[in-house]
């Protein structure tokens, strides 16, 4: 079922920016990512266990909606880790998961007016659709007890960026900035029953760099 949607997402990518006389890109994002813990009990001092080095890599297609701004759909795999623990002997938390998405980014961008010669700055600023692909349990501690049982399936980010663009040709630029994905819905969806405890929130966050070129 998800390779039937990633080919049927891929195709409505490419119909839509050549068949409209859009322009097809593909980007490489190498970052960190990090979680954000909260509890319904604030007193139950809940913390992730620090950032991982993780990446997104794929394709996008943009369509000028009218001068110096564009709508851009993408389609990117992108890996992710969510970790959890309790900063209190009372909570036995302790635990990473591995992740990966298929994210698809819907963004405006704007484009300013060249800063030198054939180069400009450009902003991006949308939502990122995600589509959890796998999960797995990587670490946890042999006396704790494992919290999230269950991933939720579909996520929603909120993303901004920003961008230098280099026209190396009549229709091919090259481009490098820096990318912000956060995560605004709880990524678990079934938790352990754990004493002294209550309610949990986990949150994956993205800052990245922005790499590739269009066409």
């Amino acid at each position: 079922m998800k390779k039937y949607l990633f080919s049927v997402i891929f195709l409505i990518i490419l119909n839509t920016s050549v068949r409209a006389e859009g322009r097809l890109g593909v980007r490489f994002l190498p970052g960190i990512s990090y979680s954000s813990v909260t509890t319904k009990d604030p007193n139950d001092k809940m913390r992730s266990i620090g950032s991982h080095f993780d990446f997104q890599v794929g394709l996008f297609g943009e369509k000028e909606m009218r001068e110096n701004l564009c709508l851009s759909l993408g389609l990117l795999y992108a890996s992710e880790q969510a970790s959890v623990e309790s900063s209190t002997p009372a909570i036995p938390v302790c635990e990473k998961h591995d992740l990966s998405y298929l994210n698809i980014p819907l963004t405006l961008k704007l484009y300013t007016e060249e800063i030198a010669l054939d180069t400009t700055l450009s902003f991006e600023l949308g939502a990122v659709a995600k589509v959890k692909l796998t999960d797995q349990l990587i670490e946890k501690a042999k006396d704790k007890t494992q919290l999230i049982l269950k991933f939720n399936s579909i996520g929603c980010d909120f993303l901004f960026g920003a961008c230098v663009d280099y026209q190396i040709g009549t229709t091919t630029s090259v481009f490098g900035g820096i990318m912000f994905q956060l995560g605004l819905i709880n990524i678990i969806n079934d938790q352990n029953k754990v004493p002294n405890l209550s309610e949990t929130s986990v949150k994956n966050h993205f800052i990245a760099f922005n790499f590739g070129f269009r066409f």
